[in-house]
């Protein structure tokens, strides 16, 4: 009888392992070496580290060394051995021969299962840690190995910078970025587009260097642009084509944004070398190890899917970026002496540039299309000539802008200031007209054109800074990025439990500890990296794809929408439509956005009209009046609101302000006849112009008048009423503040009309400040938006450019200011006390109220009538329950912020209590007046500061900068496929579009929440199922049920979920946006609880059964294919794909923000395929289809589908049937009535998780009561987070945020003083906390 060859068990102090151990500690110290060499010589290079306070930036100088080289060769050779022997070892093991020690075959064939773990875990691991190590340092990876060097002598330079973007974010950015060398000997790098040039004098690289020689300005990139360098650069012939050589290979570079394109290698490794999926490889090779070929491999794709889809859309989203950062023309630029036709890419600074449309303007009235024009290519500054220029593709503004030459002074010029901006010409915008340029300095074959000197090329230019803005501004995103991290910590707190309670069963042996691991891992879906993008991708789509107007009509209530209407959203960042969901406040410009685009005017004041009424002084002169031939303007009004203006005319469509545009066309009805270049009109001419000035808040014009022999000369001025009334002799009656302010109140913008005579020698000579001196008052003229505004259920706040009193009276006419709030005004005094103005609207003015002044009788009582009983019941009233709305104009904005007590106007104080922002009727700011561009940004930072999600919504380009800094900004009447202003841009100037976008919004974000929840939830649910299955017998499911359930199944409902469409019309209320708020924690909760309640009353059900009996194995845990034939896997089994099916239908209720689930086709269909199988396999006994998945089999059938032609496509040991039955019967058949009994206690379970998810999750208990009563909301989900996360200074931020309101006055009592017209100050000095 021949003898058993024994068993051999190897452990790690075998030779083998020995050596492993042995060559990763010399490749430890190794490295370790290297480390201390490389401390050392940085502290010996005092040059090694520049630090440039201008550029906020540090900078590293490093250069290959050849221990380094050595010692990295090795670790990677050593890496690779690592991955080398893991896949030996899998083979290995599943030849069941120990592949270690040559020579001994026979031997080699009986070795452990537990040697085969060690020579697993040993790679595994090492490979696990080693590539964490490398993710978590590897900004500091790719020097390591490099010798600490001076910058002078680097090859390589680390930098880091710190830069504080426009919405006050400070982001760190470092790389590592190769030294280059030009043609000239300039060493350089490239550092986020700019180009850094190594300066001695400095000892760094710098964007700006100053070098030895002061004469060599071809080098100078950066100077202060002012009118006199622009004239001198026009008179010296711009720059020669030597020095244009010398500024392309300099510091300049050439005039392209160069956006960096990685490829999809590149691409696919900076995503995959990712925490997320360094866990996913963790999770992969053991599902290899444990003979789960198949699962192993469907989770490779699945990552490896994911991954690519991740990487495409990126990857789409930087084409998208380098197609907006292209600009390939053709320019003229004098250059020799001689006009030049150059690549746009060769512009450099300084070259003076012939501007010229290249359309004819009888074909302007078809082609006007921006891609039918030329495109600027660099920032210049206009000398000679005027332009017009449409700039909605780079800042959103929608109507043409005129732009005039700079005058030659010294000023400094600054292209982002309003004051200079129409002076400059923006890469990017398109010429729609160029002219007024002396002939002779035109090029022989322009007929007309303009001349600028180019002052910023490439990512100088602000079409390049904006483009840096969007690659590396600061991102904003959801707080639910930072949760998400929590909740992964949570469950792997659960797992660890989990983990515990296994292996304390089966005594921690190895086959514990990697059944315990293998059974973790599917409490971490690999598809958790695409839960949250899916629904983001499809709402993008969506938005994306034009909409035809009858949808729209169907799902925008009250929206009146044309045959031809289609509203197209342009997502040019997906990652902000979660956030569109979550705004919570909403900052609308006026002008055009929430009134309808352009202005009307709607009539005049003049000073002519000698009237002493008070009724009749204040009345408007309507321009129809005028218009019919029933009254007739004065001649001086007349003309100044004919000429006083700087429209031009290009083809049939006039060109300028809007206000310039409506008092042109209002002339127009009045009979005035312009002559070609709109210089001229009747018998007047305009001689000189001075264009509006920020400063002075002023636009005057010279002009000359002759009738036969009669001459005379005028300067007319327009402007602000308070800009206008200071510079009028004699001074004016304070009733015209009185009637400016009645029909700000009204809506209405305001601006005034003076003249002065002007002698004839006086002409070339007068300055711009004699002119507006000393002037004569003519009167007012007055505009009107109407509001098209709807509401939109959430909080709103106007930030507009106009007066504070036209804003009072808009946001009152929209409901941003309910009809029944008190408004007060702030203001401030000579010595900077801010004092807060009750404005009483004409409705709430007192019938026989006397003028403080004049005492003249109050307006008639169709202004609004109320008796003095009912006044002084009002004034009566309890203070503390005033409804108050406040109002801010710049000045006062800045006086708030700058003392730090901002905060204390912008937010409810929960003193009102009313529920919901939006309903609050707490004295806070409603109305920003007066605000510049800088300004709005500082709003919306003060409020996202604040824990709210702000969204802006503009059409201008003066919102621009707020629109980048909101967390979700729509550009109303841009460009959509090409603006670069807004993450959102729509060529739709309807509210319509801001609705869609929320709707959309909203359901992205309930959309990505219920594929995370359903993700997490059915991870814990499993993890525990696994769990009793472990502890009741070792039990597994059959290989294809693993397949089934957590490939198939998963995937295909995530899928389903993301195609959740948004609800039909836009809901008062705001989705809950935590993933610690109540909805989500306890819908989780009650479904983990539901499910696994279901799962006893199952087992408890099946245990009773006398037909059952038990399952018991013998063999080791590890041989999983034998521990399914028994009665209780198949009830695991069909109870997972149960709860899957209704835990995907539960968490697709539309509720408010999306459709209800069964609109959801996609759902429907998933559900049905995954269903209906399962239901088949319950039903049906002893076919081949249940012998296949081990439900209701029988021995017989088992081990006659071993031959199956199913089987050449599974592994071994993964077969269906085969010639052993481990069931403790002859089959596993379930009766009749346990059967009827299994479906109706899920059919019970889904209806009972149905009806409380509905009635309780989404019903008045989670949705109001718990948020309002507990607290227990987005807010305070966000602070016990903080508190979890230990960063106690922003906990106490977010505190004195959130509780200020519990210990905070309102200054006191609001005094109930009345006031009339003359808003007398109250006197109260002002609403600051005490």
């Amino acid at each position: 009888m021949p003898q058993a060859t024994p068993v051999i068990d190897i452990n790690y102090g075998a030779p083998g392992y020995i050596v492993n151990f042995v060559l990763f500690s010399a490749l430890f110290v190794f490295n370790a070496v290297v480390y201390i060499r490389s401390r050392l010589q940085a502290k010996r290079f005092a040059d090694h580290c520049v630090y440039l306070p201008n550029e906020n930036q540090t900078q590293k100088g490093y250069r290959p060394s050849r221990l380094g080289r050595s010692c990295r060769a090795l670790s990677v050779i050593f890496l690779i051995w690592m991955q080398c022997s893991l896949i030996i070892t899998f083979l290995s093991n599943y030849q069941h021969y120990w592949p270690y020690s040559p020579g001994k075959g026979e031997e080699n064939k009986h070795v452990t299962w537990d040697s085969f773990t060690r020579a697993f875990l040993l790679p595994w691991i090492t490979t696990f840690l080693l590539l964490v190590g490398l993710r978590r340092h590897h900004s500091s990876l790719a020097i390591f190995y490099m010798c600490p060097c001076s910058l002078e002598r680097a090859t390589h330079v680390k930098v880091h910078s710190s830069i504080e973007d426009e919405n006050g974010n400070r982001q760190d950015f470092e790389d590592v970025v190769p030294v280059s060398i030009t043609a000239r000997n300039l060493r350089m790098i490239e550092w986020q587009l700019l180009r850094y040039v190594y300066c001695s004098s400095k000892d760094a690289f710098t964007s700006d260097p100053q070098y030895d020689n002061d004469d060599d300005e071809g080098m100078k990139v950066e100077r202060d642009i002012t009118g006199v360098w622009a004239n001198e650069m026009h008179r010296k012939g711009g720059v020669s084509s030597e020095m244009a050589s010398v500024m392309l290979d300099g510091p300049q570079g050439r005039n392209e944004i160069t956006v960096h394109i990685p490829s999809i290698l590149e691409g696919c490794v900076t995503e995959f070398f990712s925490f997320f999926y360094i866990y996913q490889f963790f999770a992969v090779t053991l599902s290899f190890y444990w003979d789960y070929v198949s699962v192993g491999l469907m989770m490779s794709l699945l990552v490896l899917t994911c991954g690519v889809i991740k990487v495409y859309t990126e990857r789409m989203q930087r084409l998208k970026m380098k197609e907006m950062a292209t600009l390939d023309e053709t320019i003229l630029v004098f250059r020799d002496n001689q006009w030049k036709s150059v690549d746009s890419h060769e512009a450099c600074v300084g070259d003076i540039l012939c501007l010229t449309s290249k359309l004819e303007d009888e074909d302007a009235e078809n082609e006007n299309h921006p891609h039918h024009r030329p495109l600027l290519t660099a920032d210049c500054i206009l000398i000679s000539g005027s332009c017009v220029v449409d700039e909605s593709l780079l800042t959103g503004e929608t109507m043409p802008i005129q732009k005039f030459a700079v005058s030659e002074d010294k000023r400094v010029r600054i292209p982002d200031s309003a004051e200079h901006k129409k002076h400059f010409l923006f890469a990017g915008t398109c010429l729609l007209h160029a002219g007024g340029a002396d002939q002779t300095e035109l090029p022989d074959h322009v007929s007309e054109g303009g001349l600028a000197i180019v002052t910023h090329v490439g990512p100088r230019s602000t079409r390049g800074i904006l483009l840096r803005t969007l690659l590396f501004g600061s991102s904003t995103r959801l707080h639910i990025v930072a949760e998400a991290q929590f909740v992964l910590a949570l469950l792997v707190f659960i797992a660890f439990w989990d983990f515990l309670a296994v292996n304390l069963n089966y005594e921690f042996n190895l086959s514990s500890v990697l059944a315990a691991t293998f059974m973790l891992i599917s409490m971490v879906s690999p598809l958790l990296s695409v839960a949250v993008l899916g629904g983001q991708l499809a709402s993008a789509q969506r938005l994306n794809r034009k909409k035809p107007a009858k949808e729209t009509r169907e799902q925008e209530e009250g929206e009146q929408a044309s045959a031809d209407e289609t509203i197209q959203i342009y997502v040019r960042d997906v990652d902000r439509m979660a956030l569109a969901g979550k705004i919570d406040l909403m900052c609308f410009d006026k002008t055009g956005t929430i009134t309808k685009t352009g202005l009307d005017l709607i009539g005049f004041l003049p000073a002519s009209n000698k009237s002493e009424t008070r009724a009749s002084w204040e009345e408007l002169h309507p321009l129809e009046g005028y218009v019919a031939g029933g009254e007739e303007l004065d001649e001086l009004l007349a003309a100044a609101l004919a000429l006083t203006h700087t429209v031009s005319r290009l083809g049939k469509q006039l060109i300028g302000h809007q206000v310039e545009l409506r008092m042109v066309e209002a002339a127009e009805q009045l009979g005035w006849k312009y002559e070609e270049g709109m210089k001229a009109a009747n018998e007047w001419t305009i001689v000189k112009q001075w264009t509006f000035d920020h400063q002075t808040m002023t636009m005057s014009v010279l002009t000359a008048k002759e009738r036969g022999d009669e001459k005379k000369n005028l300067v007319f001025v327009k402007g602000s009423f308070e800009a206008v009334s200071t510079r009028c002799s004699p001074k004016l009656d304070d009733k015209w503040r009185r009637a400016v302010e009645l029909h700000s109140k009204r809506g209405c913008y305001i601006i005034a009309i003076a003249c002065k005579n002007v002698d004839d020698d006086q002409i070339l000579t007068i300055s711009r400040q004699q002119a507006e001196s000393s002037l004569t008052f003519l009167g007012l003229i007055a505009f009107r938006n109407e509001p098209k505004m709807q509401h939109g259920g959430v909080e709103c706040v106007m930030v507009t450019g106009d007066s504070a009193l036209t804003g009072v009276a808009v946001a009152k006419t929209v409901g941003i200011i309910p009809e029944d709030h008190f408004v007060f005004v702030g203001k401030l005094d000579d010595k900077k006390n801010l004092s807060w103005t009750q404005v009483v609207s004409e409705e709430r003015k007192p019938a026989g109220e006397k003028d403080a002044e004049s005492g003249r009788a109050a307006e008639s009582a169709r202004d609004g009538e109320k008796t003095r009983e009912e006044g002084k019941r009002d004034d009566e009233r309890d203070e503390s329950s005033m409804k108050t709305s406040l109002v801010v104009s710049g000045d006062v904005f800045e006086h708030l912020l700058n003392n730090g007590s901002m905060g204390e106007f912008l937010h409810c104080r929960k003193s009102c209590r009313v529920r919901g922002r939006s309903t609050c009727e707490c004295p806070r700011i409603r109305v920003f007046g007066r605000m510049t561009p800088h300004q709005k940004v500082q709003v919306v930072r003060e409020f996202a500061n604040n824990m709210r999600t702000v969204g802006m919504c503009g059409d201008g380009g003066n919102d621009s900068g707020a629109l980048r800094s909101a967390h979700a900004g729509l550009a109303l009447s841009g460009r959509a496929e090409a603006s670069v202003a807004a993450p959102f841009s729509t060529d739709s100037d309807s509210l319509a579009a801001l609705t869609l976008l929320l709707r959309e919004g909203r359901a992205s974000l309930c959309t990505s929440f219920a594929a995370y929840r359903f993700l997490i939830v059915r991870g814990i649910v499993w993890t525990q199922a696994k769990n009793i299955m472990f502890l009741i017998a070792g039990l597994y499911l059959p290989p294809l049920g693993y397949l089934y359930l957590d490939l198939v199944s998963t995937s295909l409902f995530l899928w389903a979920i993301s195609l959740s469409k948004p609800s039909s019309r836009l809901s008062p209320r705001i989705p809950e946006g935590s993933l610690l708020g109540p909805q989500n924690v306890i819908s989780a909760t009650i479904s983990v609880l539901l499910y696994l309640s279901i799962l006893g009353i199952l087992l408890a059900v099946l245990f009773t059964r006398s037909w059952f009996k038990p399952f018991q194995s013998g063999d080791a845990l590890y041989k999983w294919q034998t521990r399914s034939d028994n009665y209780e896997s198949p009830l695991f089994f069909i109870w997972a794909i149960w709860f899957t099916v209704d835990l995907a239908i539960v968490y697709s209720n539309g509720h408010l923000y999306r459709l209800p689930w069964w609109k959801n086709m996609a759902l429907i269909v998933v559900s049905v395929l995954m269903a209906t199988p399962i239901l088949l396999l319950l039903l049906l006994n002893g076919t081949d289809y249940n012998c296949a998945f081990k439900i209701n089999c029988d021995m017989i059938t088992y081990f006659k589908i071993s031959s199956s032609p199913v089987n050449k496509i599974l592994f071994p040991y993964e077969r269906i049937g085969g010639n052993e039955w481990y069931a403790p019967s002859e089959n596993t058949f379930y009766s009749h009535n346990f059967k009827v009994v299994f479906l109706v206690v899920l059919g019970l379970g889904s209806l009972f998780h149905a009806v409380v998810y509905s009635k309780v999750i989404l019903g008045p208990v989670v949705q109001d009561w718990i948020p309002n009563r507990l607290k227990w909301n987005d807010s305070s989900a966000q602070i016990l987070f903080e508190l979890m996360s230990l960063k106690f200074h922003h906990v106490y931020s977010l505190l004195q945020t959130s509780l200020f309101s519990c210990f905070f006055k309102f200054g006191g009592k609001v005094p109930m003083q009345r006031e009339d017209q003359d808003m007398q100050p109250m006197t109260k000095s002002s609403y600051s906390n005490e």
